[in-house]
């Protein structure tokens, strides 16, 4: 295991110290020479990041490498520490869940405010890493909510807030324990525990950080050398630029990521390509009561459906977005065999999960199923997908508790065009049809 500390530090606030935030983007943060504090309400997350300003992090592709964070720290939200962090703060990112940022933007905004007070200058860049269109976005309407005219002009010209897609396989790891310091222990030094180090983050090798800069002269693509060759993905059409980005240097600093002057393409790209595929395959899965989604791409007539379904994205990510068919059909290609790395234990059920989102109008299927429907292509498989996502179970997950309840008392067909949007019953029909076809099946073939 090798150290990693940068030589010049600056200071970056993350919200969320799980494992993305800790096995992605605050890797890529630390390695960029910036100081990372995690910000999270999970006591026992902080009192170990905080006691040993460091965590590890397993990198699992062709070969398997391990890293040693250094020079990190974290406090939770209400720390009277961070508004004057925010003060001095090169940049702010989050990765939290989409349903989170609503409790992330109180304490954002008061941070916006301290540096307000102070007569900070520097444009803060605020990026929310989310699986979610246009998150950052977002997040800036939650914190303009009852700001305001003077606050909103600041954040107007202090602040940026940049949209990203964002895109790493990391597996949520097996419980275990790791000891937390008690308000007591804390107040009294002498007889406070040393809290554990924590178990490291699993993540693949693989991952793409790509981040929107309007009216920037073209793509900016930022190597990380200090890593495999593989980890970087160079998207479609990029190409070396190396003008100057001043009001930006904190972004443009970030190693690995990509700059474009126009996300949307490449949000389509991942959205109808990685979060379409990769969570049919957890629903087809549990389907045919498979554990892992490295378990379920072994399986040909669950591997032949993940390749159908791509082929029906493909379609229509180069009809509405003109994506190369070629360099897409590499793309596919490279995604389905990160879903069968085997040494990224991934469960069906974390896949799976937030299936009343992920069946929403805008979001991975029922999007495409609407383009599908509107340049008259082939979407046998989205109609499969939707019908598998209200069969999807998950005691631990609200959401799927959810569809699960309501489907007690209410037809598919009412559920389903309440969660899609899809007004057209002859759609919603399909998908009752297959549902049924599927609850009825006591043999899955």
């Amino acid at each position: 295991m090798h150290a990693l500390t940068p030589h010049c530090m600056k200071t970056a606030l993350h919200f969320g110290a799980g494992n993305i935030g800790r096995g992605f983007i605050g890797v890529l943060l630390n390695t960029s020479g910036f100081r990372v504090y995690f910000v999270d309400v999970a006591q026992t997350l902080i009192d170990s990041l905080s006691f040993h300003k460091s965590y590890a992090v397993r990198v699992v592709g062709t070969e398997e490498s391990s890293i040693l964070v250094n020079d990190v720290d974290a406090l939770l939200p209400n720390d009277a520490a961070l508004p004057k962090l925010f003060v001095q703060a090169d940049i702010v990112t989050c990765a939290v869940g989409p349903s989170i940022l609503k409790h992330i933007a109180p304490t954002i905004k008061t941070g916006i405010e301290a540096r307000k007070k102070s007569g900070i200058t520097q444009i803060l860049p605020i990026i929310a890493c989310e699986n979610m269109v246009r998150a950052t976005h977002a997040l800036r309407q939650l914190i303009e909510e009852d700001s305001d005219k003077e606050y909103r002009a600041y954040m107007e010209s202090y602040v940026s807030f940049l949209d990203c897609a964002v895109d790493r396989i990391v597996p949520t790891p097996p419980v275990t324990s790791v000891t937390s310091v008690t308000t007591e222990q804390t107040a009294n030094t002498s007889t406070r525990p040393k809290p554990e180090m924590l178990p490291p983050v699993t993540v693949e090798s693989f991952y793409e950080w790509i981040i929107e800069i309007p009216h920037t002269p073209g793509t900016i693509v930022h190597h990380d050398n200090t890593t495999s060759p593989d980890t970087i993905h160079k998207t479609p059409h990029a190409r070396q630029n190396t003008s100057p980005m001043l009001k930006y240097a904190s972004v443009q600093s970030i190693q690995g990521v990509t700059i474009v002057n126009n996300l949307m393409p490449y949000i389509m790209r991942k959205l109808l390509t990685v979060n379409t595929a990769h969570t049919f395959v957890a629903w087809l899965g549990q389907y045919y009561k498979k554990h892992t989604i490295a378990d379920c791409m072994n399986e040909p007539h669950i591997y032949n459906k993940i390749r159908a379904i791509c082929e029906e994205t493909s379609e229509v990510l180069v009809k509405e977005y003109g994506l190369d068919a070629h360099e897409h059909s590499q793309y596919v290609s490279k995604i389905l065999a990160r879903f069968a790395n085997p040494h990224l234990h991934d469960s069906v059920e974390r896949v799976g999960r937030s299936p009343k989102r992920k069946l929403s109008y805008d979001e991975r299927y029922v999007l495409p199923l609407r383009l599908a429907i509107k340049y008259n292509t082939t979407h046998d498989m989205l109609l499969l997908a939707c019908a598998l996502g209200l069969l999807f179970k998950n005691a631990d997950d609200p959401e799927a508790q959810y569809i699960a309840d309501i489907k007690k008392t209410t037809p598919i067909q009412t559920i389903f065009m309440e969660l899609s949007g899809i007004k057209d019953r002859s759609i919603a029909s399909s998908v009752e049809a297959l549902y049924h076809s599927l609850s009825h099946q006591s043999d899955h073939p």
